[in-house]
C-alpha cells in the first residue's frame, strides 16, 4: 500500500513538473496537433496566425505523455494545405511539420496515409495584424525592471501569433529579454533616468512607445480604485486576482514600478503589493486578515499615501 501511495505521489509531482505540450484535436479526432512555439499566453485551440511569413513548428501525434512530448507517434505519408496561398506546410522530419503563412484567410492542414486517404485535418486561420495596442507613452521608476506583454491583434481584436517580431530600444531604455521574439511576447525593460523608446515591428506594422525614467520622489499622489472593500477572515493565503488596484501618479501621469508599503490599524490585517506593468500600470494589492473586524490600511510610496477601509468578515459579502 505504501508503495502505491508513493507511486501515485511521484506521478503527481512529475505531471506537475512536466506540463503537456499544448495540442488541439484534429477535426476527425484522430490526430493531435501540438504547437510548441506560439502559445506563450494564449491557448493554442483557436489561435490565429499572423499573415506574411509567420512560422510555427507543429508536432503531430495520437496522444500526449504529459511531459512535453507525445506518447504515440502518428504515421502519415504526406501533409498538405487546402489553400497554399494562406498557409503552406512542409514535413521537416518524422512527425514534425512547419507551417508558413501567406495572405489572410482560412485553410486546412491535412494528413494523408500511404494510400492517399485522409487521416485528419486541422483548421488554420490567418489574419493581418493591425495594432499592438501599446500606449503612446509611459513613466517608469528609474532603475526598475518592468514587464510588458506585447500582442499583435487583427481588425477584429483577436490576438495573432507570429515568430517574425522585431524589438528595438533607444536612449535610456534597454531590453533584458533577449531575442528571438515571438508574439505574444513578454519582455522586460530596464529604464534609466531620462527618456527612451521601445519600437515594436512586424512587417510594415510598427509602433513606438515613448518611455521616461523618473525617481520615486516624482510621485505626487496615489489613487485607489475604491475607498473600501470587504475581505474574508481568516485568510491564510494570498492568491488570485488583486483585491485593490492603486495607481501612482506624477501630476496627472501614471507611473509604473513602485510597490505599496502597507501599514494597518491592527496587526490582524496585513497588506501585500506588487508593481504594475506598462500595459496595466496600477499597483496590485491583496490583504490577509486573521480575524474579523473593521480596519484601515494605508499605502505609502515616497511622500504620497492613500488610505482604504477594510471590512473583514467571516463570510463573503
Amino acid at each position: 500500500m505504501a508503495i502505491r501511495r508513493w507511486s501515485a505521489l511521484l506521478g503527481a509531482v512529475l505531471l506537475a513538473a512536466c506540463p503537456p505540450l499544448r495540442a488541439a484535436n484534429g477535426e476527425l479526432q484522430i490526430a493531435r496537433f501540438g504547437f510548441a512555439n506560439n502559445c506563450t499566453f494564449y491557448d493554442c485551440v483557436g489561435q490565429v496566425f499572423a499573415s506574411g511569413g509567420t512560422h510555427s513548428d507543429i508536432t503531430v501525434a495520437t496522444g500526449e505523455d504529459g511531459c512535453n512530448g507525445f506518447a504515440r507517434s502518428l504515421d502519415f505519408a504526406r501533409a498538405a494545405s487546402t489553400n497554399d496561398d494562406v498557409a503552406h506546410v512542409d514535413v521537416v522530419g518524422g512527425s514534425q511539420l512547419r507551417l508558413t503563412t501567406g495572405r489572410a484567410g482560412s485553410a486546412k492542414l491535412e494528413l494523408y496515409d500511404a494510400a492517399d486517404h485522409l487521416i485528419d485535418r486541422y483548421a488554420i486561420e490567418v489574419a493581418d495584424p493591425v495594432t499592438f495596442g501599446l500606449p503612446a507613452s509611459q513613466l517608469l521608476i528609474e532603475g526598475n525592471v518592468t514587464t510588458l506583454d506585447v500582442a499583435a491583434r487583427d481588425a477584429a481584436g483577436r490576438v495573432v501569433t507570429s515568430d517574425q517580431v522585431t524589438l528595438q530600444t533607444s536612449g535610456a531604455t534597454s531590453l533584458t529579454t533577449q531575442p528571438p521574439y515571438a508574439f505574444p511576447v513578454s519582455v522586460q525593460l530596464n529604464q534609466a533616468l531620462g527618456t527612451g523608446t521601445l519600437t515594436v515591428s512586424y512587417g510594415a506594422l510598427t509602433q513606438t512607445l515613448d518611455l521616461e525614467g523618473v525617481p520615486l520622489s516624482a510621485i505626487t499622489s496615489l489613487v485607489a480604485d475604491r475607498p473600501a472593500l470587504a475581505v474574508v477572515a481568516p485568510v491564510d493565503v494570498v492568491a488570485g486576482d488583486p483585491l485593490l488596484s492603486i495607481t501612482a501618479l506624477a501630476g496627472t501621469r501614471s507611473v509604473v514600478g513602485p510597490v505599496c508599503e502597507w501599514t494597518t490599524s491592527d496587526p490582524s490585517l496585513m497588506g501585500y503589493g506588487a508593481a504594475g506593468t506598462i500595459d496595466r500600470p496600477a499597483m496590485r494589492n491583496w490583504f490577509r486578515a486573521t480575524r474579523a473586524g473593521n480596519f484601515t490600511a494605508t499605502c505609502r510610496v515616497a511622500t504620497a499615501s492613500v488610505t482604504v477601509e477594510i471590512d473583514a468578515t467571516t463570510s463573503a459579502k
